[in-house]
């Protein structure tokens, strides 16, 4: 949009606003099943309540499958920072945050995304993220993530490589660079999770189920940070 001068008396200068199209198609369907027989629900299940345990585990594994898909489009990003061979470096950090800023991303709602290995052994290697001389909190004694340079951290070990066993993947993103959604299959969440009792196996089949699809929506607002996947 462009700003316009403004005269008393005068109607304001409307800004015709363009659209770009991305598609997101939503038709991936992902199940997770079990049976519970009934001669374990008599001995075990219900004194130890593992059935809802057994039903949030397979709801986390299907939302698990989600997160693997939006992770995997971490690597179509065309912005890049650093090298599969070697550990990161402090300059890296901050050259990827000015690629966002020189392409003119908000602030707001921007995160990194590390692998735990490359997080603990390579960034927690740099003084200024660890020593006292730059900061009043005291990671190593609290165990405290925190921020980069005001940006929040999330540590996952669904980085990807960068080929086979070669590199990680880690990225710097604002929540416009990947888009997500879900089609409502009757739970309360991005997953449902059912039980139907099955005479003829004497078993109560167990199935968290869901429906999604994922999409790069803003290049511009990602930034690749490759590392070495050691430490």
């Amino acid at each position: 949009m462009s700003a316009n001068t403004k005269s008393n008396a005068t109607a304001v200068t409307l800004n015709a606003s363009t659209y770009s199209k991305v598609d997101l198609t939503v038709d991936t369907w992902t199940e997770v099943s079990f049976a519970i027989e009934d001669k374990e629900a008599a001995q075990v299940m219900r004194s130890y309540m593992l059935q809802e345990k057994l039903s949030m585990n397979a709801g986390y594994t299907v939302a698990n499958v989600l997160e693997d898909a939006i992770i995997a489009l971490f690597a179509t990003f065309t912005q890049t920072v650093g090298a599969s061979t070697t550990g990161i470096a402090d300059s890296e950090i901050r050259g990827a945050i000015a690629k966002l800023d020189a392409g003119n991303v908000p602030q707001n709602d921007r995160m990194f995304f590390f692998d735990p290995v490359v997080f603990w052994s390579q960034i927690y290697a740099l003084d200024r993220f660890v020593s006292r001389d730059f900061k009043n909190v005291s990671p190593v004694e609290t165990g405290f993530q925190g921020n980069l340079y005001g940006i929040p951290v999330k540590i996952t070990t669904r980085i990807p490589y960068v080929s086979s066993t070669t590199g990680r993947v880690n990225f710097l993103g604002q929540k416009d660079a990947i888009v997500y959604a879900t089609h409502n299959l009757g739970g309360n969440g991005i997953f449902r999770i059912q039980a139907n009792y099955i005479p003829d196996y004497l078993s109560t089949l167990v199935t968290a189920d869901m429906v999604y699809g994922v999409a790069k929506n803003r290049d511009a607002c990602g930034v690749i940070l490759y590392t070495k996947a050691t430490a």
